[in-house]
């Protein structure tokens, strides 16, 4: 996966994606909290090929000695630690295993915003899994690189082996471009189960602004809709006006 440094131009985004191979960082502060840890062992993994279950406790939880915190993580949160556990030990599992350290939210912020991520799994006894738009550069049918944004499910932020922090997310089937939401207020799409390709773990980088999304009750067990963000509603229903205006007087779009 290539991470570009094009932003959206449309939008007043908070963070910008950078090129990956470039190096350097996005520049934002990252603030995470809701920790908690996991040692995964060559058993540990064997027993997730048979049954992905893992309950973990925060670690503020554990420190205040009282209420502690237990949670049951997301079944494709375990796998997607499972396949990059592997890809870290590349097939040879330390005695002592891996150390993989997870968080329930991530606060990004820069000179001019602040956003709050979430991908908790019991927030107040309910899951709390935010979404956002994630941005590829990805190569046509001519090995030519074109700029792809795919809404996703964030299903949690994970550092493994002392790493860096990022973010694991379940993306769309296809590539869903903001022009078409900003033309249409609604967008219809669906989530990938295909967990090779759009299960991923990447930079947080690749994040480009959340997204209010909703089932599309009536659809797929798969299906969401992306709704225009509200930001964006006084241009969209000003264009809406000035187009039945313009339909009204005959008189035509250049």
């Amino acid at each position: 996966m290539m991470v570009t440094n094009l932003a959206l131009r449309a939008l007043p985004t908070a963070i910008a994606p950078k090129k990956a191979e470039e190096g350097d960082r996005c520049k934002i502060a990252l603030q995470c909290t809701g920790q908690y840890h996991i040692m995964v062992t060559q058993e540990v993994l064997d027993e997730w090929d048979n049954s992905p279950n893992c309950v973990v406790e925060l670690t503020a939880s554990i420190r205040r000695k009282r209420d502690k915190t237990s949670m049951q993580l997301n079944v494709d949160l375990i796998r997607l630690i499972a396949r990059e556990v592997k890809r870290v030990g590349m097939g040879r599992m330390p005695l002592g295993g891996i150390k993989v350290v997870g968080y329930t939210q991530m606060i990004m912020e820069n000179h001019d915003s602040r956003v709050s991520y979430y991908a908790h799994p019991s927030f107040k006894g309910h899951e709390w899994y935010d979404w956002t738009y994630l941005h590829y550069s990805e190569d046509d049918v001519e090995g030519s690189p074109v700029d792809r944004y795919y809404p996703s499910q964030l299903l949690g932020f994970i550092s493994v082996n002392d790493g860096p922090t990022e973010i694991v997310a379940r993306t769309s089937s296809t590539s869903v471009a903001w022009e078409t939401i900003e033309k249409n207020f609604f967008e219809r799409f669906e989530l990938s189960d295909d967990f090779s390709n759009n299960y991923v773990v990447c930079s947080v980088c690749a994040m480009v602004h959340p997204l209010c999304v909703i089932p599309d009750f009536g659809g797929g067990e798969n299906a969401y809709m992306v709704v225009l963000p509200k930001r964006n509603w006084s241009r969209y229903f000003g264009d809406q006006i000035e187009s039945r205006k313009r339909k009204a007087s005959g008189v035509k779009w250049k």
